[in-house]
């Protein structure tokens, strides 16, 4: 299948079996939409606010403790949900393709089955993506140092930032990249029970072209597009819907006079970003499964595998018949 064709078909199995992949997902997005708050209220705002601002070495070490609490509490937490996410849908798509009932009972076994394999193979991926980015936040606090130590007519430090503001622009590239590589390493782990390593060296073995058969990164890349016009279109159509009907203000009048009624107002106003979770993780790991099967069937007979499985199990029920 070319690009087009792959996300038309992981549209049309979204549109037939969305409903489930959304009552199966609720409690995974509900881990990422915590996470995604907790960075929001607390690791943010934590980067433009210090509480020493004439000790430099009191903000790097601020600027750390916040990128360690963003990785370690925030990631796991994103990592968890994502894994979970990835392993149900899966499984639901994989028995959609392969002319089975989806079961919701049988993609959650799968999902308890294969949760650790996958947070391992997530975390992984993790850290390989964010390496750029990271070097660039290190780069970014030795140019401080540099220009804190040396004079002013000292080009070092500003040749040091430059080479920051470059690195977080390359540390996003390289994110993207490294998630293409691996993109299929959860539908490896899931359907063929591959450990972590084995399945990311399975993915990057797949996504690679072979003589004629072109390579599935430009798959990749073109979900990456059409998430984020999806993405944006969804926040945009959310926004204005619940701008429209008063939908934060009318709850903050029903709980502002209610025990822990500003909790509520809290959890509330995380709406929107649960319903953007919600619709948009499903989709990309409906993607990456059908790309899955895509480069299988186009490097491997996947499909002939099937068909002539599928004779012999027939065969051998004609013959017990028999």
């Amino acid at each position: 299948m070319a690009s087009g064709e792959v996300i038309d078909t992981a549209v049309r199995i979204y549109q037939q079996l969305g409903w489930t992949f959304l009552k199966a997902t609720v409690f995974p997005t509900l881990l990422i939409v915590a996470a995604l708050a907790f960075i929001g209220s607390y690791i943010l705002p934590s980067f433009f606010t210090t509480k020493d601002s004439s000790s430099l070495s009191t903000q790097y070490g601020e600027v750390v403790f916040a990128i360690g609490l963003a990785l370690f509490v925030g990631g796991p937490l994103i990592i968890i949900g994502v894994s979970a996410t990835t392993a149900i849908v899966t499984q639901l798509v994989s028995d959609f393709m392969l002319g089975n009932v989806p079961s919701i009972d049988g993609a959650t076994r799968a999902a308890k089955r294969t949760i650790g394999t996958l947070i391992r193979v997530h975390f992984w991926e993790f850290l390989l993506a964010c390496s750029g980015i990271l070097a660039a936040f290190g780069l970014s606090i030795l140019s401080s140092m540099l220009d804190q130590s040396t004079s002013q007519s000292n080009v070092v430090a500003g040749l040091v930032a430059v080479l920051a503001f470059g690195g977080f622009s390359l540390g996003g590239l390289i994110f993207l990249l490294v998630i293409s590589r691996h993109a299929i390493a959860a539908p490896i782990a899931v359907l063929e029970g591959l450990g972590p390593r084995a399945a990311a060296k399975r993915s990057v073995e797949l996504m690679k072209g072979a003589g004629s058969i072109a390579s599935g990164y430009g798959h990749v890349w073109t979900l990456y597009i059409v998430l984020f016009f999806v993405g944006c279109l969804v926040a945009l159509g959310l926004s204005g819907f619940l701008a429209l009907v008063g939908f934060q203000d009318r709850f903050a009048s029903m709980f502002d006079n209610v025990p822990y009624g500003g909790l509520l107002i809290n959890a509330v106003e995380l709406v929107p970003l649960f319903l953007w979770v919600w619709t948009l993780v499903p989709v990309w790991a409906t993607a990456v499964a059908i790309i899955y099967y895509e480069r299988r069937i186009r490097l491997e007979g996947y499909d002939i595998e099937a068909l002539a499985a599928d004779v012999w199990r027939t065969d051998r029920q004609t013959r017990f018949e028999l």
